[in-house]
């Protein structure tokens, strides 16, 4: 519980972040409601030695305004632009 509240304040800020770097009030994206959308979605897929046995999710789209991902040393994520 600690640590999706402690991401959850983690998006806050990033919103905090994006805000400023768009030239507009440190607030103003939190303040517009886009914090109260934050969600965490937690994961865990064990590394495996067999590409065709992993665990993980199928092909798909993020359609969030922002989304974070924690990502180790292992490795895994694969992003697709333009079919390559």
């Amino acid at each position: 519980m600690d640590y999706s509240r402690q991401v959850m304040k983690l998006g806050q800020v990033l919103f905090e972040l994006l805000s400023e770097a768009l030239g507009l009030q440190t607030r103003y994206l939190n303040e517009v409601g886009c914090s109260k959308g934050l969600s965490v979605f937690e994961g865990y897929y064990p590394s495996c030695p067999l590409v065709e046995l992993a665990l993980g999710l199928p092909k798909h789209t993020d359609n969030e305004f922002l989304t974070m991902l924690l990502h180790d040393q292992i490795g895994g994520l694969l992003v697709l632009h333009q079919n390559h």
